[in-house]
């Protein structure tokens, strides 16, 4: 999974991304609206300077008369043109339009107010007011300003508090539910604070714990079925095999016989692995040292004699690396792998295990030559009664599962991949190991 197609990313980005904007436009809104304010003072200012010079131009009678008045005339025109302002100036008590509104300057978008003049005559003010532009150069400094960078490292800090508080609950759901399934602890609740929200996320939590109680016992159950009728089944086989042993011992040969008594062995054999995938939890509480050398080097000898056609290599370094574990379910597990290797593989088929010590405990890795497995079948070989599509007529599908199970009951990882030489490679984990060189 990509880091954009987290859950955190994708709330963090909408809520940064949302509340920069909401946050930003406010802001640039409170600033307009105080710079259209400041505007509109000078903007009053400015006319009344302008309406003073009018109206003394006016009240003195500056009409061309005089050295004096026409340089004051000149000098109040070059102002006036420097800041000239479109206005009409009525006198009040005349009604005289003493400076009118010309061609298109004529509009209804006007302010007014009322002035009075230094010999007490009062006029009103009728001032055009210039369109305001949005200026993108203000717009530019705004956003390359410290308030912006505020406004974003704001929108940031509560973008994370609301993506923490969002993706935080829903990651302490994954992890339990990954320990229900992957670990296959089936103790696995969601607990404390989680379980006791009074929201989606807390009414979600107690839905996960009302699936893993009804999981639990309904898995609990199926072992205690398999259990029961495995113990059922093994007395009456034992004494069918009696009655075919003592059957064949007073007849003739007897093909018939000999059918039984293989029939029996094949049923024996699926009572026994029953019983084994019943009992792992209790015999992965029988801890001791564990040998791997010696361990590999028993199942080497077993499978020369059993499995003479094929080619069984096993490296152990250090050859006195111990493993404290449970021997029997350790054993267990190598000798299932190991005869699943050599029941599915043809003769001449290269076998190779290493173990080798790890930094979280131990790693043993089996590697075949033989035609491997269809990358889509891997992780369905570890399920019960699931067999691959090349495997024989022999089995029942439960060798891997009865494996996967003991390694999870050992706290351990086991996976399987091929290899881009072809074959198969199984590669197990068993962490929390005392590995020790003697």
């Amino acid at each position: 999974m990509k880091w954009y197609q987290h859950l955190f990313w994708k709330i963090f980005l909408s809520a940064w991304l949302l509340s920069s904007l909401l946050m930003g436009g406010l802001f640039w809104l409170l600033l307009a609206s105080n710079a259209n304010q400041h505007s509109r003072d000078m903007l009053d200012a400015r006319a009344a300077h302008q309406a003073q010079l009018f109206i003394e131009r006016y009240e003195r009678g500056v009409r061309g008369s005089g050295i004096e008045m026409r340089h004051e005339r000149e000098r109040q025109d070059r102002e006036m043109m420097r800041q000239r302002l479109a206005m009409q100036i009525t006198h009040l008590d005349s009604g005289e339009v003493i400076q009118p509104l010309r061609g298109l300057d004529a509009v209804p978008a006007l302010r007014s107010f009322a002035l009075e003049s230094d010999s007490g005559q009062s006029y009103l003010v009728e001032l055009r007011i210039p369109p305001e532009r949005i200026q993108m150069e203000q717009m530019m400094r705004f956003a390359l300003s410290l308030q912006m960078l505020w406004v974003l490292l704001v929108a940031a800090l509560m973008a994370f508090l609301v993506s923490i508080l969002i993706v935080r609950p829903v990651n302490q759901l994954r992890r339990h539910a990954r320990n229900l399934y992957d670990q296959q602890n089936l103790s696995s609740r969601a607990q404390g604070h989680l379980s006791q929200r009074q929201d989606e996320i807390g009414e979600l939590a107690r839905e996960f714990n009302r699936m893993a109680d009804y999981v639990e016992r309904t898995l609990t159950s199926q072992q205690r079925l398999l259990q029961d009728v495995s113990h059922e089944l093994r007395a009456p086989m034992t004494r069918l095999q009696l009655a075919a042993g003592l059957l064949e011992q007073r007849a003739e040969a007897n093909p018939w016989v000999d059918k039984i008594n293989r029939e029996c062995q094949v049923l024996t054999q699926l009572i026994d692995e029953l019983l084994s995938w019943s009992r792992l939890e209790q015999q992965a509480q029988e801890r001791a040292s564990c040998s791997l050398f010696e361990l590999l080097s028993e199942l080497q000898e077993d499978a020369a004699l059993t499995h003479p056609q094929h080619h069984l290599s096993i490296q152990v370094q250090p050859k006195t690396l111990n493993s404290y574990t449970s021997p029997l379910l350790l054993k267990r597990i190598l000798s299932n792998l190991l005869n699943n290797a050599l029941k599915h593989t043809p003769a001449g088929t290269q076998i190779q295990i290493q173990a080798l010590p790890s930094q979280a405990g131990c790693q043993v890795t089996m590697t075949d030559t033989g035609p491997g497995v269809d990358e889509a079948q891997l992780e369905q070989l570890f399920q019960p009664f699931v067999r691959g599509a090349a495997s024989t007529g022999e089995g029942y599908g439960l060798g891997l599962s009865i494996v996967k199970r003991a390694v999870l009951a050992l706290g351990g990882e086991i996976r399987l991949e091929n290899p881009q030489e072809g074959g198969l490679r199984v590669i197990l984990y068993l962490p929390d190991l005392k590995d020790s060189i003697r």
